[in-house]
């Protein structure tokens, strides 16, 4: 028995390196864009690269699109601006939270750390712009100033982090699908969003 030892334990070694070599190749790989959609349902986890752009097509109810996140390394700072243009084609795109009001988007932008609770410092970790853009067909295109007065924070608190300090520790830059009342609440229909 002790003359196979060696031959059993380099065998072993080996299976379990090939065990191991299997296991890892089965890890999910990060798709190759920066672009994710989160807190969503009927949707994939990343939006259809086309181009230098992308597309979305908006899910029939019970599925909802609400934050297509950009984690890429957004050269953000005051007195900048970012511009967004888009096409809608088809629809209706209808407001998840209030089906009643006009579906809108908008933007956000995310400091690193936020736990999405909204409370203390944390209610200033997440900035949306006033501006809100229509989700109606044909072709947008808006310029937000990178300027305080142009965003608010999620819990529209005065008090809390600074905007400056939001943009210079930001993690990513977001499109929030929604309406006037919920920003990133959702929206379902039909119809593509193109980027």
């Amino acid at each position: 028995m002790t003359d196979y030892l060696p031959i059993l334990i380099a065998a072993a070694v080996f299976i379990g390196y090939a065990v191991l070599k299997k296991h890892k190749a089965k890890q999910p790989t990060r798709p190759p864009t920066p672009w994710r959609i989160n807190h969503s349902a009927g949707v994939p986890d990343a939006p259809t690269m086309q181009g230098a752009g992308w597309h979305i097509d908006i899910p029939a109810a019970p599925g909802h699109l609400n934050y297509v996140q950009w984690y890429g390394e957004p050269p953000l700072r005051v007195g900048g601006s970012i511009t967004i243009r888009y096409r809608i084609e088809g629809g209706p795109i209808i407001q998840a939270e209030n089906p009643a009001a006009p579906a809108t988007a908008g933007l956000m932008v995310q400091r690193k750390g936020d736990t999405l609770s909204g409370q203390g410092k944390y209610a200033g970790y997440r900035w949306f712009c006033r501006q809100h853009f229509p989700l109606t067909e044909g072709e947008h295109s808006f310029t937000v100033p990178l300027d305080e007065t142009a965003w608010g924070n999620v819990m529209r608190d005065p008090q809390s982090a600074s905007f400056p300090g939001c943009l210079r520790e930001s993690d990513n830059l977001s499109i929030v699908f929604g309406g006037a009342g919920g920003r990133g609440h959702g929206v379902y229909g039909a119809g593509r969003f193109t980027l």
